[in-house]
């Protein structure tokens, strides 16, 4: 497989990823994911498998049940049932099934849990961000951020730095003006080992097809600075 090749496969695979995440709560067909990734069915399942390590339907389950319990901790006054429904799942026996065979208690046994040990029960399953030091938090207004961004792994470094630069030179080439100061990172504790390499850009102006975008909602957030590695 040449150069190019590869290059255009990895592409394809992160449409598909962007395409599974803004269509959480819908009905993701493998015909869909092949026709979004322009391969056949088959080859696409392949070579999905081979760059995420599991297949598109264990990762989209896999996916819908982070997002579900995280819906469950932030979300506590939120029916179950509604959860299941916002998060894709057919039913909430299904939900319910799933849950169990994945964290070895149904939804309603999270539930009665404490919210202490709910977080605890989530961070167990989860990349935890520590820090040694004392976290000085403010809470801050902010206006929405819309512009484009690139997916790379959360625990790979260098891949990150790759992505920013291919990033950066993909919009010198359109003349895309940017902000050096306008350059973030995003990450989702349910979104598995994703990160967003996202520059701000005014997307009232024409933008090629080829980027996709997204929008980081505006309303108070807690903000506060921590040191060190990814892990």
């Amino acid at each position: 497989m040449n150069l190019i090749t590869e290059k255009d496969h990895k592409k394809r695979i992160e449409r598909v990823l962007d395409f599974i995440l803004k269509n959480l709560n819908s009905n993701i067909s493998l015909d869909k994911l092949s026709e979004v990734a322009n391969y056949s069915p088959f080859h696409f399942q392949k070579l999905f498998k081979e760059a995420m390590g599991e297949t598109p339907k264990q990762y989209i389950i896999k996916l819908r049940l982070e997002t579900a319990l995280h819906k469950m901790i932030i979300h506590s006054d939120k029916a179950i049932q509604e959860i299941a429904m916002d998060c894709g799942f057919s039913s909430p026996a299904v939900f319910s099934r799933s849950v169990k065979n994945l964290y070895g208690m149904s939804p309603e046994e999270f539930r009665t849990l404490s919210h202490t040990n709910r977080l605890n029960f989530f961070n167990n399953h989860q990349k935890e961000i520590n820090s040694s030091e004392l976290v000085e938090i403010h809470v801050k207004k902010i206006e929405a951020r819309k512009g484009v961004y690139l997916l790379a792994p959360f625990n790979d470094s260098l891949a990150i730095k790759k992505s920013f630069q291919e990033l950066f030179k993909q919009l010198t080439i359109h003349e895309l003006e940017f902000n050096l100061s306008k350059v973030h990172g995003i990450i989702s504790p349910h979104q598995g080992n994703i990160y967003k390499t996202f520059i701000e850009l005014d997307l009232t102006k024409k933008i090629p097809k080829k980027f996709i975008h997204t929008e980081i909602k505006g309303g108070k957030y807690a903000c506060f600075e921590v040191k060190g590695d990814n892990d």
